[in-house]
């Protein structure tokens, strides 16, 4: 049987489907399972459970944090309550999500009805050579490109925004500096 190239961030309905006969795991794409940290790196979380190997992106590691490096936030032995992303067979390996697995701390899904047109009062998180990154609400960071006012903008600094485009489905918030 031939295994396909898979994405991380590919959704695969059952990883079943893609190992030889035989093969047999203990968690399956879907599943929230409690696993411990075996390994960390900088840019990602090595896990078990069930004898399975899994991977967290630091992307998937918190809704609220910003973690540059995934060493500072853990360490070997703590435990997360995950739900398994997707399978990798070619590292034999599962991806997984502490974020989806508490799905009840999205922020967006608490932002209600961004309306184009509504303005905020928000503090600058980031600058950047593009413009700013202003927290919008907790968990939820906005880019003000340069040509939208975010020249200039200094971390901690507080300014007036107003919404000018929204994309909830793919989490894209467009403000500009009034």
């Amino acid at each position: 049987m031939n295994i396909p190239e898979i994405d991380w961030y590919e959704r695969i309905p059952d990883a079943r489907e893609f190992t030889q006969i035989g093969d047999k795991f203990m968690v399956n794409v879907g599943d929230f399972v409690i696993a411990e940290v075996t390994r960390v790196e900088v840019w990602g979380v090595f896990l078990v459970s069930d004898s399975c190997e899994l991977f967290m992106n630091i992307p998937e590691i918190d809704w609220y944090e910003r973690i540059p490096d995934a060493r500072e936030f853990t360490q070997i032995g703590d435990k997360f309550y995950v739900k398994v992303l997707a399978f990798n067979p070619k590292k034999n390996q599962f991806g997984v999500s502490a974020k989806e697995a508490r799905s009840d701390l999205n922020p967006w899904s608490r932002t209600g009805t961004l309306e184009i047109g509504k303005i905020f009062s928000v503090k600058v998180t980031k600058s950047v050579e593009y413009g700013a990154f202003v927290s919008l609400f907790p968990g939820i960071e906005c880019l003000v490109k340069l040509e939208d006012g975010g020249r200039g903008l200094h971390v901690g600094e507080r300014v007036a925004v107003v919404v000018i485009e929204t994309e909830l489905e793919r989490k894209k918030v467009c403000l500009r500096v009034i």
